[in-house]
This record gives structure tokens, C-alpha cells and sequence, in this order.
């Protein structure tokens, strides 16, 4: 026990300095003072520059923002470099608002979020989140799933709080990495087409769903063929959630690669990743997130991209762009 907080306390010191380390221990011991004795549920902590309510009841994402104040370091890398001021910006698996906040500080008073997340819990400190900002004006939240059709669903729950899924875990190891429980609630969902009407047309389509962008990307397909909509898209990958036989990844990004699409980025899950090694790739960029470190990979072949996003442990996130959108 000794030895492994020794060990932890050299690791954050190497990687984030004395002061850094000091600033991690802090926030734990502050989490733990409203948690354990204080009983609190909420915490309020300061995210990549805003104010977040984090949820002390709930294990999920919010523990991980407390201790280092972000996440996720290879989609800020993407964001930073395609949002901009004025953007109209689909948010898909909100959650309590990490993303949400940040988009709609990038988009500016100008901008538009619209933001979807399911699960009651999270959608009340999403909306929560937005008031506390002061970003009520451009965002605009809606409790409910999106798919590839206008229907009920239901969802299994997770006891972490950022990996309920629409989507059943093809093997049982998957599921117990997901930590999904025997629970599951019904949510009204819509697909992209339905949900668009009336609303300023987003420009990005931002979603981490646990699997479940099979399903909203066949969806897009028939309304980029059918509106001439192709709207910049990333995405989280879940190659352990994806069956070349019952839950196939790789049908509609061939289908969208075949409409123009091109992907820009593609970050790895953990580095040296070597999916994208025995391929011929090195990465432009590299990131820390906590425990790990990521490759951004610029200049990966439709065809690699396919390939990579079926490879469990390979792939953390894509982007891909239309030529329409200009980039």
C-alpha cells in the first residue's frame, strides 16, 4: 500500500512538477472531505476555465476532472483546431457537460449547441452546468437518445456514469469493463433527420455513445444523400462494442468515405499504438492524458481508418471532414 502511493506520488511529481502533484492531492483530499464526511453532492470545481458542478455520489467522470481538471486531452487537440466563433455544434452523449461547456465557450454568443444526453441523472447536472455559466442563450439540451430511428430504446446502465449504452456488449468481458448493471430505463430517441428539422443545421457532430455510432451514422448517411448535409463529425471509438456481423463499424464509414468524406485526425488509445505503427504511420503530435499518452495521426488512409477502428485498444477518437466544409 505504502509502496503504490509512494509510487503514485513520484509519477504525478515527474509529470506534472511539485506544484502540479501538491494541486492533485489537494483536490482528492477535498473530494474526499465533502463525500465521505461533509455527505455533499455536489462539488464545484474549476474545468478548462469554467465552472463545472461534479457529482460526489456518482463514480463516472467526475472524480477525474476534480484531480486534474480535464480530460480526454486528444479531443481538445482536435477541437482547439476546427472550432470556431459562430459554429452551430450537435453534441451527442452530453453528459454532465464536459464538452457541452467547452463548445459553447469556443462557438461565442454568436454560436449554437444543441446537446442530447439520455440519462435522467446526468441530464440535470448538464443543465445544471450550462445555467452556471451563463450559457443558456446558445445551448439548447434535449433529454433523449439519437439514432437511426425515431423510436423508444432501452438503455443499460452503467454504474460509471459516462458508459450507459444503447448497444448490448458482444462478450461478456466487455460488459464487465463497461460495468454495466442489470438495469435498464426506456429513452425516446430520434434519428438525425427528424432531430435537424426546424434547428439551425449543425456544422459538427461531437458524440461519444458508447457503440452506438454505428447506428447515428447510418442514420446521417441517408440525410448527407438526401439534404446534401455533410456536417464535420468526431467521434469516440469503441471497437470492442462493434461485430462485423451484427454491430459492423466498418458498412457505413466506407459508405461515408465513399460520399467524399476524408478522415483529418485520428488519435490513438494508448502509445506506442501499433495499429498505426506496423502500418507506416508516426504521429504528429503526442498527448498526456492521466496514466497514458496518445498519438494524433494525420494523413491515415481511408482504408487504415476502417481497418484501425475494428482493432480493440487501437483507436480513441476520429475526425473526419466533408470537402464542402471548406477545411
Amino acid at each position: 500500500m505504502n509502496k503504490a502511493i509512494f509510487g503514485n506520488a513520484v509519477r504525478h511529481i515527474r509529470r506534472h512538477g511539485c506544484f502540479g502533484a501538491l494541486g492533485i492531492y489537494w483536490h482528492a483530499l477535498r473530494w474526499k472531505l465533502h463525500r465521505d464526511i461533509l455527505h455533499s453532492e455536489f462539488l464545484v470545481r474549476k474545468v478548462l476555465g469554467y465552472r463545472m458542478l461534479l457529482c460526489l455520489q456518482q463514480e463516472g467522470i467526475s472524480e477525474t476532472l476534480n484531480m486534474h481538471g480535464k480530460r480526454e486531452a486528444e479531443h481538445l487537440y482536435i477541437l482547439d483546431r476546427v472550432l470556431r466563433e459562430g459554429m452551430c455544434v450537435l453534441d451527442i452523449g452530453g453528459n454532465i457537460g464536459y464538452y457541452t461547456l467547452l463548445l459553447a465557450s469556443r462557438v461565442g454568443p454568436e454560436g449554437k449547441i444543441y446537446v442530447v444526453e439520455p440519462v435522467p441523472a446526468n441530464y440535470r447536472v448538464l443543465e445544471k452546468n450550462v445555467e452556471l455559466n451563463g450559457f443558456g442563450g446558445r445551448v439548447e439540451a434535449f433529454q433523449m437518445g439519437i439514432s437511426d430511428q425515431t423510436t423508444k430504446r432501452d438503455m443499460t446502465l452503467s454504474q460509471q456514469s459516462n458508459l450507459h449504452t444503447f448497444n448490448e456488449a458482444p462478450k461478456p468481458d466487455v460488459a464487465a469493463s463497461l460495468d454495466l448493471s442489470d438495469e435498464t430505463i426506456q429513452i425516446p430517441t430520434e434519428d438525425l433527420g427528424t432531430f435537424v428539422e426546424g434547428k439551425r443545421r449543425p456544422e459538427l457532430i461531437r458524440m461519444d455513445v458508447e457503440g452506438h455510432e454505428v447506428e447515428i451514422l447510418s442514420g446521417l448517411l441517408r440525410e448527407a444523400e438526401k439534404r446534401q448535409w455533410f456536417p464535420d463529425i468526431l467521434f469516440e471509438c469503441h471497437a470492442d462494442m462493434y461485430d462485423p456481423e451484427t454491430h459492423d463499424i466498418a458498412k457505413p464509414m466506407e459508405n461515408l468515405f465513399a460520399l467524399g468524406y476524408r478522415p483529418l485526425y485520428m488519435a490513438s488509445a494508448k502509445e506506442p499504438a501499433s495499429g498505426f505503427r506496423t502500418r507506416g504511420y508516426s504521429p504528429e503530435a503526442l498527448v498526456h492524458d492521466p496514466g497514458r499518452e496518445r498519438g494524433i495521426y494525420e494523413g491515415v488512409s481511408a482504408a487504415d481508418v476502417t481497418a484501425i477502428l475494428q482493432e480493440p485498444g487501437q483507436a480513441r477518437c476520429l475526425f473526419i471532414s466533408h470537402p464542402s466544409s471548406g477545411r
